[in-house]
Order: structure tokens, then C-alpha cells, then sequence
């Protein structure tokens, strides 16, 4: 955009420095002490969530439907699913723009991955190839495969099938 001259340089590193990383960026809030346990430093170099009081890895911890919980599920089940990490990748979002969804296979398996970036449910019909048992995760409740090779997906739904 810059290089076409549509932008102004001046414009593009404005609005760049609105939307940097550090805008989205905070210190790993670890419990409810000063500076949420990150540093002992009087003031850490970037900004704190203020909703570390309630949002922190200590408060997370004994929570089994938390967001620390779901993460630890998904390092277990990446750790686990030797097919996630050297499995061939195929899109099968299909035409919907709000889906992304892949297969990863290999000789031992394969594991669906579908997330629907939307505000609607949306039914994902998947390939006849492809042939999933049970679900491994998701964020919400639901994701049901239907008999007909269709998954249902619920709004901003991230589901993991096997």
C-alpha cells in the first residue's frame, strides 16, 4: 500500500504504531501481588492488564473450565498427537469464509480441526474420506458430529475431532 502511494508513509507508521504488538501484549499475570507476581521491579517495562486481580494463573489453577485449563488440553494434546506436529495438512474449510478447518494424517491417524469465526452456527460437511471417532477438545459445549459426516459448529466454536 505504501510502495503504490495509496498510503501515506506517514499515515502507515501512525496507524502501525496504534495497532504494534505491545498494544496486545501484557506480563504473564501470575497471582494478585504487586505487579501480578511478573517482576519485583517497582514498575515492569509494559503494561499491566488491570483485571490481573482476577485473572491470573493462580486464580486459573484449580479451575478446570478455564481458559490456563484449556490451554495446558491442548499442550497435552499436542504433545501427545504425534500427527499435529509431522501430519500432512489439508484445507477442508470448504467455500464458508467464516470456517477454517484442516486435516492432519499420517500413518497413525488423523485429527480434525475445525473454528468458526462467526456469530452463527455454521454445519461443516466433511470430506467422505475423512472418518472422526470422538472429540479430543473444544471451547464450548456442542460440536456434535452429525451421521452424515457433519460437524456442527457453534458461534466462534474452535474444535478438535480424532
Amino acid at each position: 500500500m505504501v510502495e503504490s502511494g495509496k498510503v501515506p508513509a506517514s499515515e502507515y507508521l501512525s496507524n502501525n504504531a496504534l495497532t504494534s504488538r505491545d498494544n496486545s501484549r501484557t506480563p504473564m499475570q501470575w497471582d494478585t501481588t504487586h505487579n501480578a507476581g511478573f517482576t519485583q521491579a517497582k514498575k515492569p517495562w509494559i503494561v499491566l492488564n488491570p483485571n490481573y486481580l482476577r485473572v491470573n494463573v493462580h486464580a486459573e489453577s484449580d479451575d478446570k473450565d478455564s481458559v490456563l485449563a484449556y490451554y495446558q488440553q491442548l499442550i497435552r494434546i499436542r504433545r501427545s498427537k504425534r500427527v499435529l506436529i509431522f501430519g500432512a495438512y489439508r484445507d477442508i474449510s470448504g467455500p464458508q469464509p467464516n470456517i477454517y478447518a484442516y486435516v492432519r494424517s499420517d500413518d497413525t491417524g488423523q485429527i480434525v480441526v475445525a473454528l468458526n469465526f462467526s456469530d452463527d452456527a455454521i454445519d461443516l460437511k466433511l470430506p467422505l474420506h475423512i472418518v472422526v471417532k470422538h472429540r479430543l477438545i473444544s471451547n464450548v459445549t456442542g460440536a456434535e458430529l452429525a451421521p452424515t459426516g457433519t460437524l456442527h459448529l457453534l458461534p466462534w466454536q474452535a474444535t478438535m475431532f480424532a
